[in-house]
């Protein structure tokens, strides 16, 4: 499987900050799909298939937007994705 480069983007770096994106180390937009590392640990792809559109949709313009990615994956979408990439 081949490696997945990460970019660091945003607030989302893993360090404790008053945005809530403490559980997130890194993520990378696909063309319709989000591919995100945990500060904990794993790197999981998100894509139109698993969790769907709409889910793929509100993750990217979170990780845009800086803010709240960790808590609507743990809330909304859980392990619904659609492979482990490491």
């Amino acid at each position: 499987m081949p490696e997945v480069v990460m970019q660091f983007i945003g607030n989302h770096t893993g360090k404790p900050s008053l945005n809530g994106s403490a559980g997130i180390a890194a993520f990378e937009i696909g063309d319709r799909s989000i591919t995100v590392r945990f500060a904990e640990g794993g790197t999981y792809l998100y894509d139109q298939v698993k969790p769907g559109k709409v889910h793929v949709a509100q993750m990217i313009a979170l990780a845009r937007a800086g803010a709240g990615l960790a808590t609507y994956i743990s809330q909304q979408v859980r392990n619904n994705y659609a492979r482990k990439v490491e």
